[in-house]
């Protein structure tokens, strides 16, 4: 039966190899029905929580790892998640203590070093469920550094079989293998980043076939948009009803409070969506408004945009010959535009 190839050969991490790679590759192999798996270890180690992640994918898998150069730190800790673990004659092992870093007081050093005493905790015990030397004596390996050959490996329990240096056709196969690995994992790649531009074209609202100067656009514009208009709080409006009064519970002056913001919110979108179809009105009719009217205009279309859409059709009777439609009555102040609506008004009542 054929086995998938899996090779770690670099940092543990989100720099290197990552859990989510290893979870990839190994769905991209089942879909070819591949259940078993080989796994060649070359790695310095890295992050304790990602390579414990490994660990436990590989653990649920049909696993076989070879360690062909060196597995040491948190590599030595994902060898011994195969169900067979081989170890070539020239290769090491090696384990210590977990490590890391911290920046603060005194309390955040302490939480650091329980941590640090935790994860020990969890690598001592798989250490011991593989080779059932005792929790101490690995616990005093670790704080020394402990690196081991292929024949220590084997005489203490960490790797089942020493594999002899590979020959010439077993090294050509290898290699082979690497670069199919290689190129598995880069179209694992590209699949997902097409898949990420996909689920991004229809966030934008863009077409399916949307080119990258046309998503970039659409960033810019959503950025720009974002920046032109910041969300705020709109002002609280003063209800008499909602009022806070002397006596009133801090429960009932909480509520309140709120009910004002809310009311505030309500009466600014219906005030802003009131002033959008009022400029669509003026827009729309631009053409037959005289220019010094559109400030009025933009006013009685808020005020009645019904009696406005109404009114405008009969407009262009203002300009007739020798009128000045922009003219404006002295006595009055004003403008035609002004008068002709106040005129109708009274017609209406």
């Amino acid at each position: 039966m054929k086995k998938g190839k899996i090779y770690i050969f670099n940092y543990i991490g989100a720099y290197g190899t990552s859990p989510q790679d290893i979870a990839d590759v190994i769905t991209a192999y089942k879909a070819e029905g591949i259940e078993e798996f080989i796994v060649y270890i070359h790695s310095p180690g890295g992050s304790i929580f990602d390579g414990l992640a490994i660990y436990n994918l590989l653990k649920e898998e049909n696993v076989e790892i070879r360690i062909i150069g060196y597995a040491a730190s948190m590599a030595s800790v994902i060898a011994l998640a195969g169900e067979t673990v081989r170890m070539s004659q020239v290769a090491h092992l090696m384990i210590h203590n977990p490590r890391g870093e911290a920046y603060g007081d005194s309390e955040e050093m302490k939480r650091t070093g329980k941590l640090l005493d935790q994860l020990a905790d969890t690598m001592v015990g798989i250490y011991h469920r593989k080779t059932k030397i005792p929790k101490p004596d690995i616990l005093k390996m670790m704080d020394e550094t402990t690196w081991l050959t292929a024949d220590q490996a084997l005489e203490q329990g960490f790797i089942d079989e020493i594999i002899d240096p590979v020959d010439n056709d077993e090294a050509t196969n290898l290699y082979e293998g690497l670069a199919d690995y290689t190129n598995l994992v880069a179209t694992i790649k590209q699949e997902n980043e097409i898949m990420d531009k996909k689920k991004l074209i229809a966030m934008l609202g863009l077409k399916a076939e949307a080119t990258d100067t046309e998503i970039e656009a659409a960033i810019v514009k959503m950025k720009a948009d974002a920046t032109a208009k910041p969300k705020t709080d709109p002002p609280v409006v003063p209800d008499p009803k909602l009022e806070v009064k002397d006596g009133d519970s801090p429960e009932m002056v909480a509520l309140k409070e709120r009910l004002q913001k809310l009311e505030g919110r309500v009466n600014t979108q219906t005030s802003e969506a009131a002033t959008a179809k009022a400029a669509a009105l003026v827009e729309k009719h631009k053409k037959i408004i005289p220019p010094a009217s559109m400030e009025t205009a933009q006013k009685l279309a808020l005020a009645d945009p019904e009696g406005f859409e109404a009114f405008v059709k009969n407009l262009p009777s203002l300009s007739g010959a020798g009128d000045d439609p922009t003219k404006v009555d002295p006595e009055s102040g004003e403008d035609e535009l002004e008068a002709y609506f106040r005129a109708q008004d009274k017609k209406t009542k």
